[in-house]
């Protein structure tokens, strides 16, 4: 319960690095020890909804207008992260044989972003890829309810196919997961 007290930058560190101390414990453990990583998950997406309900999340915005680089990563990174314990519990319960639920909440939350973006090593060259991909999007990102409810003959799938031409590996298993949670 302490992360309630943590600024936006430390409950991200935190949350991350809870993560990967999960997934370690997960992978080099005894059932017993898989089971209460289980209940550490919980804690896992309580921290994220907090960091979500906290973050300030510059939108994609029409206008042309650049938020400030730092901001962007963090709330970028805010998403991927969350979007990580996610598939980290979505692999739980497959390798659990639990049936895997709806992850409707995720629907508003961005999907992760062009590779192009995340590359940008310069500011200026970030700002540069930034204003193209919002003139790409006009404004509108792609958000996770599109790629976890598309079908064929939707607009979000025409949407989805361009996202997928800018995404990275990240993207990429976000869009895998989505694909095997619609067969589901």
């Amino acid at each position: 319960m302490q992360h309630r007290l943590y600024g936006q930058t430390d409950l991200l560190a935190a949350l991350q690095a809870s993560l990967i101390y999960a997934i370690i414990v997960y992978l080099d453990s005894n059932t017993t020890v898989k089971y209460a990583v289980q209940v550490v998950l919980g804690q896992l997406e309580e921290m994220a909804y907090h960091l979500l309900i906290t973050i300030a999340f510059p939108k994609a915005r029409p206008s042309g207008t650049v938020p400030d680089q730092e901001s962007w990563v963090i709330t970028s990174a805010a998403h991927r992260t969350v979007l990580a314990i996610y598939v980290f519990d979505c692999v739980i319960c497959f390798l659990s044989r639990i049936p895997v639920y709806s992850c409707d909440e995720l629907d508003f939350i961005p999907a992760p972003v062009s590779r192009r973006l995340w590359e940008a090593r310069e500011y200026e060259t970030w700002r540069e890829e930034y204003v193209n991909w919002l003139k790409m999007w006009e404004g509108r990102e792609v958000v996770m309810g599109e790629l976890l409810n598309q079908s064929a003959e939707s607009y979000a799938y025409n949407r989805v196919e361009k996202w997928l031409s800018e995404a990275d590996e990240f993207g990429m298993l976000i869009f895998t997961g989505s694909l095997l949670f619609a067969e589901s």
